[in-house]
């Protein structure tokens, strides 16, 4: 005896009626994000350039500290109080590099196109901002 295979079918999912004062204001107000995003993005993609050369500088930084740190570890005589200093210092820098990462200091660009096109999908709005 063999089974028949069913196949399911999705139903296709319709917006459901939203408030009338949300629907008249869903087209303008996605028109302005896409309004706003013709400045922001490119003011992040400039902002992005000196942010990318401070994380070069900054990851210098914290190699050349590594590197004398484990330099002034293999010394004959060890300055401690300098070895603490240096170790608190590179602590410092790579508490602020940890907080820097370019993708996401300038990804708010494209969480916010993208929901632009959730909102016009979800709503069924047809261009609606750009």
């Amino acid at each position: 005896m063999t089974k028949k295979q069913t196949r399911t079918v999705e139903p296709a999912v319709r917006p459901q009626p939203i408030n009338a004062r949300f629907q008249s204001r869903l087209h303008p107000m996605l028109e302005e994000i896409c309004q706003q995003m013709l400045i922001i993005r490119p003011a992040m993609d400039k902002v992005a350039i000196p942010l990318r050369e401070f994380i070069d500088f900054l990851d210098f930084e914290i190699e050349k500290v590594t590197l004398s740190l484990n330099q002034e570890k293999w010394e004959s005589v060890v300055n401690v109080q300098k070895v603490a200093n240096d170790e608190a210092w590179l602590k410092r820098l790579m508490d602020l590099r940890r907080d820097l990462d370019i993708y996401e200091l300038t990804a708010s660009v494209q969480r916010i196109e993208k929901l632009v096109g959730d909102v016009e999908n979800t709503f069924e709005v047809e261009n609606g901002g750009g």
